[in-house]
């Protein structure tokens, strides 16, 4: 049980990092664009940028609260750590932009490249391109999702097409929405939120799939590679499975599919069990950083839980202030306790 709530995670940090990775390539593309004139690029990057902020700001204060309950009462602690992780970065769903409110920016854009589309298909941006397949509403209608065995689901081809179809047939129903006479914008601020975080998480998932064929062409060892086309594969199969019926709700993925999907992702789970210390040990935090009695390098949790019971302040005395004062003649009353 453990494992189904906590390995998820840590595919989701190698894939926010990934994303990291390829926003930070547009961004310096961007910047040499612009010192020519160029502002062709400025807002994708602007789109998606905000996007991800939302997505992946959601994912990160969500995941600290899950840690904590995974901990169960060692979580609570406040020696765990997890409070000044969480009352730090919590606020980040807020500050440079709602979460909710910025999904909107994303939204506009996605609106934007349809009509791109309609007039000049070879100019809508790299990471809109799917857009152009809902404009042939028959053919995008009638796909389905071509896994025909578990395995299958482990096919990045077809990985990205099960995002690609969600975030076409969602950005398509708001097109149609926004086009309803006497439509309000602010009615739609739902279908908002679904579209960006449908194109943010196909953006994750395909900067993901891409990272791992670049350390692939690196020369990064077989079983590093592995171990992360594992983690790939965890993170697009768990966000299709965490949204699965936006997938359903037009029939691209199939009951049977959704079973055989649940039981790849267990698979999945098994196998990167092994390697999961060694995963978050890469990223080296520093015992000091952590600040926790649970999160430390050598492991001794129930010593270090003691050790910060004793020298906590309330602890340097046999009884807490006040207690002569006022809660013992509450106590003795009626005379000594006869225990």
């Amino acid at each position: 049980m453990v494992q189904s709530r906590l390995f998820p995670m840590i595919a989701q940090v190698y894939a926010i990092l990934a994303a990291g990775n390829t926003m930070r390539d547009m961004y310096e593309s961007m910047l040499s664009e612009l010192m020519k004139g160029d502002m062709t690029s400025l807002a994708e990057v602007h789109a998606i940028s905000s996007g991800l902020k939302s997505t992946c700001s959601t994912f990160a204060a969500t995941g600290v609260e899950d840690c904590r309950k995974i901990m169960g009462g060692h979580g609570y602690s406040y020696y765990s750590g997890i409070s000044h992780i969480w009352s730090t970065y919590v606020p980040s769903n807020t500050y440079e932009g709602d979460n909710f409110l910025l999904t909107q920016q994303s939204a506009r854009y996605l609106l934007k490249q349809i009509k791109v589309a309609t007039t000049d298909p070879e100019l809508v941006t790299p990471f809109s391109k799917y857009v152009i397949k809902t404009l042939d509403r028959d053919t995008f209608t009638a796909e389905r999702c071509a896994v025909k065995s578990g395995v299958d689901w482990l096919n990045p081809e077809v990985q990205l097409a099960a995002f690609e179809h969600r975030a076409g047939r969602l950005v398509s129903e708001l097109a149609m929405a926004a086009m309803q006479e006497d439509m309000v914008w602010s009615d739609l601020n739902l279908e908002c939120w679904r579209l960006s975080h449908a194109h943010s998480q196909y953006v994750l998932a395909k900067s993901t799939i891409d990272g791992v064929g670049r350390a692939r062409a690196q020369g990064l060892s077989a079983a590093t590679v592995a171990v992360l086309k594992r983690l790939s594969d965890l993170f697009t199969l768990h966000t299709i499975q965490a949204s699965l019926g936006d997938f359903l709700e037009d029939y691209f993925v199939s009951p049977v599919q959704c079973q055989s999907l649940r039981q790849q992702i267990k698979s999945l789970q098994e196998q990167i069990a092994d390697d999961a210390v060694t995963l978050m040990d890469a990223f080296d935090f520093p015992d000091q950083y952590l600040d926790s009695a649970l999160g430390s390098y050598d492991g001794n949790a129930y010593q270090r839980l003691w050790d910060c019971a004793q020298k906590a302040d309330i602890n340097q005395r046999q009884v807490v202030d006040g207690y002569e004062e006022y809660i013992r003649p509450i106590l003795h009353q009626h005379g000594p306790a006869k225990l």
